[in-house]
């Protein structure tokens, strides 16, 4: 039965007073007009209402004794518990609990302020509860119920309590293994949030508050709670890795998340400072309300960029996760700034199940992007190496049809004027010098540098092709991380497709100039080939390997490629996106 709407409430008297013959007049006297509901009492803050004192009657209407049991439900907010009963100006101290009482001194087998009182038949009992609050503000929830009932109730909330905090541990602790297993860090960081929910359970429904009250630090059972719920918002990892690969303004959002997590962090550390210096910054300000102003701030900017993530990239699971997860929570919050407001982080089982559900939700889909992404990966991959094979295949028929035309074709006409009578020997040898500049050309177009940096092999590039043709190539560097923004998959590519355009201008070309130059902006990297020569023709553009080569390589790579050929010459542009 809740005694919340049935006592009164007294912040003036003292344990003087309890002998008063007149003690329930005076009370009734000295009532504060605080407010009462079925849920709760709540007072307001500690500074004003340290200390209260609550009166009501309890009859005993059978003829048997009753054992009773007082309890305060919440203890969220409740830092000491003391139970006296007063029968013809005698008073009787049933007992009295506080955060730093051990477990084993509590008269029940459970973390609650409860203390258990006896009832003659047909008797009146005036019962006076004294609680007091050290942080925050300062709110009750009473009962009073027989003493099995009491047992039955507490041991089925303590059942689904630990429920709860075992599903979250098995959740949170998958979620780190898969994290591990598949090398993905937003699985990772998702578990590490659940963890920091189960720390915020484990102080709220004071697990810790025995071994929390340090002489030293300002840190005790009385803000522990607080702590724990700062402690679970101050990291940004998993916002900061989930929100990569969406488009935002990167400023804004590192501006956002930096500032949340640094005054996070100091509000967190404020109660780790020594005693004084906490309490000079306790007096200063209200560490419970900037927690709830963190709190609503963190919410905000998370379902934000969620929302954003959902608009802009079609991933909609963390927003729909995070609307289960705080709806009913938020919904519970909106009196939070008028003076009805008495229930903040009040965690009943309610939100605590939605919470559950959200957080799985979430879980769930993050594990199923994994492996949706990693199925996509592999078949890419077997899509890539066939596609590579066709690319190595095409070069390797180029290798072969260039020996056969021109290096076989060069000797053997090399070799039929060896045969006539009058052998012109400086045309034999022009024939074989030409010979060997053609395998000397195809050997340094097999022959690459691999581990060096994209722009050294294209200087390099230019250098060879300039050593063995009558074609003067001119490589000009404008962009400075072209070194560092390109993967090593796209500066290969890239490296084929320039190695592919230069060969096509040697051949085909008749050019006396080729340009090549790299620029760069914030969103891309571009590169232009332009030649003096006498264009493409229609059949060259569609039928040769060497451009399809080129276009195959592009898609691996993400380029866009376009090119412009006239018969004043050929520019083409590859872009590259960053």
């Amino acid at each position: 039965m809740s005694l919340n709407e049935r006592v009164l409430v007294c912040t003036k008297l003292t344990e003087k007073d309890l002998s008063r013959k007149d003690l329930k007049a005076w009370i009734k006297q000295h009532n504060e007009k605080v407010i009462q509901k079925k849920g709760a009492i709540l007072l307001g803050s500690f500074r004003k209402y340290p200390s209260a004192w609550f009166y009501t009657q309890i009859i005993n209407t059978t003829n048997e004794n009753q054992i009773l049991v007082a309890d305060e439900f919440n203890r969220l907010r409740c830092d000491a518990f003391e139970l006296y009963t007063i029968k013809d100006n005698s008073v009787k101290k049933w007992g009295s609990l506080n955060r730093s009482t051990p477990f084993s001194k509590y008269p029940l087998p459970f973390l609650t302020y409860a203390l258990p009182f006896t009832i003659q038949p047909k008797d009146t009992l005036n019962l006076l509860i004294n609680t007091q609050r050290h942080f925050g503000v300062h709110e009750v929830n009473f009962n009073v119920s027989n003493y099995e009932s009491y047992l039955n109730t507490t041991f089925t909330i303590f059942l689904t309590r630990v429920f709860q905090l075992t599903f979250f541990m098995i959740l949170a602790i998958t979620m780190l293994i898969l994290g591990q297993v598949f090398h993905y860090r937003s699985m990772t960081y998702w578990g590490l949030s659940i963890l920091g929910i189960v720390f915020v359970y484990i102080t709220t429904w004071g697990f810790t508050d025995p071994i929390s009250n340090f002489s030293n630090i300002g840190l005790s059972g009385s803000n522990v709670s607080v702590f724990g719920m700062m402690v679970s918002l101050t990291p940004p990892l998993f916002l900061r890795e989930w929100m990569k690969p969406i488009p935002k303004n990167e400023k804004v959002f590192d501006a956002i998340t930096y500032s949340l997590f640094v005054i996070s962090l100091f509000f967190t550390v404020c109660y780790l400072f020594p005693t004084p210096l906490y309490n000079l910054i306790q007096n200063t300000v209200n560490l419970s309300l900037v927690m709830i102003v963190l709190t609503l701030l963190n919410m905000l900017r998370l379902f934000y960029y969620s929302f954003l993530a959902w608009i802009r990239s079609k991933i909609y699971y963390l927003f729909i996760g995070l609307v289960i997860s705080y709806a009913p929570f938020i919904l519970s919050q909106t009196t939070l700034f008028s003076e009805n407001a008495n229930v903040f982080l009040k965690s009943d089982s309610v939100i605590i199940f939605f919470i559950t559900v959200g957080k799985a939700f979430v879980g769930i889909y993050l594990l199923r992007e994994k492996l949706v992404t990693r199925k996509k990966l592999e078949a890419n991959l077997l899509q890539l190496k066939e596609t590579m094979d066709v690319v190595r295949k095409n070069e390797i028929t180029a290798i072969g049809r260039n020996l056969h035309d021109n290096v076989g074709n060069l000797l053997a006409t090399a070799l039929g004027y060896l045969n006539l009578r009058n052998v012109n020997s400086e045309t034999v040898q022009n024939l074989i010098k030409n010979a060997m500049t053609e395998i000397r050309f195809l050997s340094h177009n097999l022959v690459k540098d691999e581990d060096l940096p994209i722009k050294v092999k294209i200087e390099r590039l230019a250098e060879h092709f300039n050593e063995f043709s009558n074609i003067n190539y001119i490589f000009t560097n404008y962009s400075k991380n072209i070194n560092t923004q390109l993967s090593a998959e796209q500066q290969t590519n890239l490296y084929y497709i320039i190695q592919e355009l230069f060969t096509n201008t040697l051949k085909h070309s008749f050019a006396k100039e080729v340009i090549l130059q790299i620029f760069e902006d914030n969103k891309r990297i571009w590169l232009t080939v332009e030649d003096d020569g006498i264009g493409m023709s229609r059949r060259e553009t569609n039928e040769g390997i060497g451009l399809k080569n080129i276009d195959i390589r592009a898609k691996l790579a993400g380029f866009k490629i376009i090119t412009d050929s006239s018969t004043q010459g050929t520019n083409t542009t590859i872009e590259i996106p960053l």
